[in-house]
């Protein structure tokens, strides 16, 4: 690339604690880009993604990025408007903003949302690992080579994906805020599969040195049925639900439902039951903390706002909702740092992003005990919400669903499709493990869970033909 950038002159490829972005670049940009207008901000993220999928043991694709995108926001007269720039020419940034400048006359006056002020940043120890930074496609593939050599039976085959996720976080204001962070993620899905059935384990941390390919083969081969495929029962059934399982279960209820709704917008399922009678379980407790550890640490959303923890559901009963700088104006209270950015496809407003939801004092055993006679789901796929209002959802188990009897896991059974509200999913709850994992939904961040057991899970009459 030739001439002016914004793009660091040592990249994230060359390792280092330094950014991919070079902040001050960004700052004389946004001075060149805002003049004539009220207000200007940058947001600039730069993401390095390498992946490599593997089936039946062996290498089947594999797949680097390396791409820089700006948003662009101006102020002027009471008009604001927004464009996106996938460069990191600096040039290509300012065309664009001379584009959007000459726009803002034919837009609509409104009202437009303050910016942050300097604040005092700090970097969250965790955020970003060295260890992720430099993993090669070589570290990737020993990875792979140490699941299989621990797997140590020619009778289970193995199959999944093996990632890491650099990216580079740059926000800059016309009021002086300038705010830069560099996140990291490192993940590993395993799906095995054996004689009665297949199993799945899925591992994410910001340090790649954590992930240990001996620990995940065990957890596996661990998961694997035992016996044959059985017939499935009549639900709804009692049911002990893997941390995968209700991650993606307190993700989507999260994502529609714990966030502040902006004038006009569609209340969410638990909308009516701030501060009345517990609306869950009282087992059930969820966090939105993007400063915890547990997660995968951030210090700032995508409009330059200080992220803040904020208690969303204590003991069954919702307590906080998390705010952009709109909502928060509403409520009369400061921004969370949820906010969602521009033209974001899951919707606008504020939106959940590091949820944790809490943990009990049960070891997995004791889970599977006080289940009794019903099943075990490891995780669930294809969840859509089919009605925001009511919380309702539907989707299918995946991998390793099994009988539970007397307490013990028996037979593999088939993957069936359910429907439910959520609000009854976590009203059904009655207890929680002590071990959380942390799992993934394309509308957050990440999400922490433990395993929890449910008085009752629905299987679709069809799902038993």
């Amino acid at each position: 690339m030739t001439g002016p950038t914004i793009l660091a002159p040592t990249g994230p490829a060359g390792g280092g604690p330094g950014l991919g972005l070079d902040p001050e670049a960004l700052r004389a940009l946004l001075h060149r880009v805002s003049r004539g207008a009220d207000a200007g901000h940058l947001e600039a993220l730069r993401e390095r993604v390498e992946l490599l999928r593997f089936g039946a043991g062996r290498v089947v694709y594999q797949h680097a990025e390396d791409r820089p995108v700006v948003r662009i926001r101006l102020v002027r007269d009471g008009r604001e408007g927004w464009t996106i720039v996938e460069s990191g020419a600096a040039d290509a940034i300012a065309a664009a903003a001379a584009r959007l400048a000459r726009e803002l006359d034919a837009l609509p006056a409104g009202d437009p949302s303050p910016m942050p002020a300097p604040w005092r940043y700090r970097p969250i120890p965790g955020a970003a690992a060295e260890s992720t930074v430099r993993a090669s496609a070589a570290d990737r593939a020993a990875a792979l080579h140490g699941v299989a050599a621990a797997i140590g039976d020619a009778g289970v085959t193995i199959g999944g994906s093996i990632a890491t996720r650099v990216v580079d976080a740059v926000v800059v204001n016309s009021h002086g805020t300038c705010v830069a962070e560099r996140r990291t993620r490192a993940a590993i899905q395993l799906v095995a599969s054996g004689p009665g059935g297949s199993s799945f384990v899925r591992r994410i941390d910001p340090d790649w040195g954590a992930l240990d390919p001996g620990e995940l083969a065990a957890a596996a081969v661990g998961a694997l049925p035992g016996g044959t495929s059985g017939e499935l029962p009549q639900g709804p059934v009692r049911a002990l639900l893997g941390p995968q399982a209700v991650a993606t279960f307190a993700a989507t209820l999260a994502h529609i439902g714990l966030a502040a709704v902006r004038p006009g917008g569609t209340p969410g399922p638990l909308e009516a039951t701030d501060g009345d009678a517990p609306a869950m379980a009282t087992a059930v407790s969820l966090a939105d903390d993007a400063t915890d550890p547990a997660g995968l640490p951030a210090s700032f959303d995508a409009a330059g706002w200080p992220k803040r923890r904020v208690a969303l559901v204590e003991s069954g009963r919702v307590v906080g909702r998390v705010h952009d700088v709109v909502t928060a104006a509403a409520a009369g209270i400061e921004p969370t740092g949820h906010a969602a950015p521009p033209g974001w496809r899951f919707g606008r407003g504020p939106a959940p992003m590091h949820v944790l939801v809490g943990a009990g004092d049960a070891a997995m055993s004791d889970l599977e005990t006080r289940v009794g006679d019903g099943l075990a789901i490891q995780r669930v796929d294809y969840v859509r919400v089919v009605q925001p209002r009511q919380g309702l959802v539907t989707g299918t188990t995946r991998d390793a669903t099994v009988r539970i009897r007397a307490g013990r896991r028996a037979e593999a059974l088939p993957q069936f499709r359910f429907t439910v509200r959520l609000t009854d999913l976590f009203a059904a709850v009655e207890a929680a493990g002590r071990d959380r994992q942390r799992g993934e939904a394309p509308f957050i961040e990440c999400v922490t869970a433990p395993a929890m057991v449910v008085s009752a899970f629905p299987i679709d009459a069809a799902a038993r033909r």
